[in-house]
């Protein structure tokens, strides 16, 4: 039997997986965590915290986390930002490989499937691939389906076949 999963329908959840990115002036951590909880206020997000720790090379590395206020579901961001030359610092927010292994574990748990586990790696700038593992209940039978999932663009997109 062949099954093909793809593309979210969710659009608040395509939006939270697409994460952002901005560059501003005046590199001071205060002023990305600024920038990372306005662009998310912009977006309609509340309950917005942003976490960063610096580097000894002058990044910072952290996290955001905010609900969606429509489903109250609460999102956590891997974030980055990396100074550019001058006065300008580039950040970028994306969800956690687990996360989106996750989305991956819950559309087949959905679809029936049972014993569901999913692996994915870095593949390119905001591109993952990996597998799928599971089982049909009703057969018993184990089936792995190879998966991408592309967080570029204005929306996320995955996709699960043999």
């Amino acid at each position: 039997m062949t099954r093909k999963f793809g593309i979210l329908a969710a659009t608040a959840l395509a939006v939270a997986l697409a994460g952002c990115s901005f560059s501003i002036g005046g590199p001071s951590q205060e002023d990305i965590e600024e920038s990372i909880v306005e662009n998310y206020e912009s977006e309609g997000y509340e309950n917005i915290s942003v976490r960063l720790e610096p580097s000894d090379d002058g990044s910072y590395t952290g996290e955001v986390e905010f609900t969606i206020p429509d489903t109250g579901t609460v999102r956590n961001l891997a974030c980055t930002a990396e100074p550019g030359e001058g006065t300008e610092v580039s950040w970028e927010c994306l969800p956690r490989i687990e996360d989106l292994e996750q989305v991956i574990v819950t559309a087949y748990s959905e679809r029936g499937a049972a014993q569901v586990s999913a692996e994915l790696t870095e593949n390119g700038e905001q591109a993952y691939a990996g597998h799928v593992d599971y089982t049909d209940p009703n057969s018993g039978q184990a089936f792995r389906h190879n998966c991408t999932f592309n967080l570029a663009g204005d929306a996320s997109d995955w996709q699960c076949s043999p």
